[in-house]
């Protein structure tokens, strides 16, 4: 039997559009790589200025030259980079990831093969470095990806374990969109203008703009928080309701091998453990 480790366990609501499963999953994988290479190319980009290389624009409002370049080219490289990197940087520049994807790894055709393939989540959580969630609304009112944290808690607790809402992918991206945008009206601004104040008001609707998005993503995890303490499986839905004994059985003996319930408890005293246990850990 050969071993295999994954890095990445993601676990994700199937209702969730598939849009916002990729760009959570930028954001987990390319993020820092996005952030680098753009530290790196002001670097350079700031020395080409210094020696007067590369094109420069008067301001009104400095009083002296400053160098455009870097203002053009940064915001749209992290986009590109964070969104593309895994696409266009050659597989032997980089280190493959193995990440865990239910519709890929458990078999879809056959119902008994599936169910066989769901009753070994733990194993396949077992053999992950990290489990990743894309967090939706939905995320703790459905009971398969409950049943994933269940395994996650008791199987291996220790392992890391990202939330990325699906929010936050978008905020990225619109924030660097905004400011790209900002930055180029600045840029025609001054040079037609010759004001700071028309730029200083491009800049004051872009925060304003921005703060709406970070206040939403603020109520967001607020609203995440209220919602994971007063967690109840119960209150879990099901496509197949048939399934809900077999994943309440799963999620028993889980609570007890794991020690959060005694041997001897029964499935109702296991499943209280459960809740009590996702209240205390999750938020």
């Amino acid at each position: 039997v050969v071993e295999i480790s994954l890095d990445t366990f993601f676990s994700h609501n199937w209702s969730v559009p598939r849009r916002d499963k990729l760009l959570a999953l930028c954001v987990h994988f390319n993020l820092l790589t996005a952030v680098l290479t753009c530290f790196f190319v002001d670097l350079i980009i700031g020395t080409l200025n210094v020696f007067r290389v590369l094109p420069s624009v008067r301001f009104a409002w400095k009083g002296h030259t400053s160098g455009i370049t870097g203002r053009l080219v940064t915001l749209p490289l992290f986009l590109l980079v964070l969104l593309l990197f895994n696409d266009v940087m050659p597989v032997c520049l980089r280190s493959p990831k193995f990440v865990f994807l239910d519709k890929c790894c458990i078999e879809q055709t056959s119902l008994r093969s599936k169910r066989e393939g769901i009753l070994k989540l733990g194993a396949f959580l077992r053999h992950s470095k990290e489990m990743l969630v894309c967090y939706s609304d939905v995320y703790f009112l459905r009971l398969w990806t409950v049943f994933e944290i269940a395994c996650f808690l008791t199987v291996c607790p220790d392992n890391d374990l990202t939330v990325i809402p699906s929010v936050v992918p978008h905020v990225w991206v619109i924030a660097t969109t905004m400011a790209y945008i900002t930055e180029v009206l600045s840029i025609v601004v001054n040079e037609l203008f010759k004001s700071y104040w028309v730029e200083a008001l491009c800049w004051s609707v872009c925060v304003y703009l921005l703060a709406i998005c970070f206040r939403k993503l603020a109520e967001h995890k607020e609203n995440l928080r209220k919602r994971l303490t007063t967690f109840s499986i119960k209150q879990c839905a099901l496509h197949e309701e048939r399934d809900r004994s077999m994943v309440y059985a799963c999620i028993a003996t889980l609570v007890r091998a794991s020690g959060h319930a005694t041997e001897g408890a029964n499935e109702e005293e296991c499943l209280q453990a459960f809740d009590a246990l996702v209240r205390d850990e999750m938020p």
